[in-house]
């Protein structure tokens, strides 16, 4: 979705929260993170991501190092089938964030 279609939601759920409509607050974070995904240029994506969220840089570096995008991309299944050669939990503690 585009910025602007994102922009004109969040009014609408600005105005529900005004009016402590259940959810509207989980429901404007939602459309904030959207809203920042749709307007974040790639370069400020990995500053963000490598610079000032370090345990989600240190989550990726893994998923890399162990090929689970690429073992994603050839054979989509869940954690415990992934994890052939690597610990179950870790894959799962990966996968939070």
């Amino acid at each position: 979705m585009n910025a602007s279609a994102l922009l004109i939601e969040m009014a609408s759920t600005a105005e529900a929260l005004k009016n402590e409509s259940p959810g509207s607050r989980q429901i404007l974070i939602a459309q904030s993170h959207a809203l920042i995904e749709a307007l974040e240029l790639p370069s400020e994506f990995v500053r963000r991501t490598f610079w000032a969220e370090p345990a989600e840089s240190a989550a990726i570096h893994l998923a890399i190092d162990i090929n689970l995008f690429q073992h994603l991309k050839e054979t989509p299944r869940g954690s415990d089938l992934l994890a052939i050669a690597v610990d179950p939990g870790l894959i799962r503690r990966l996968a939070r964030h």
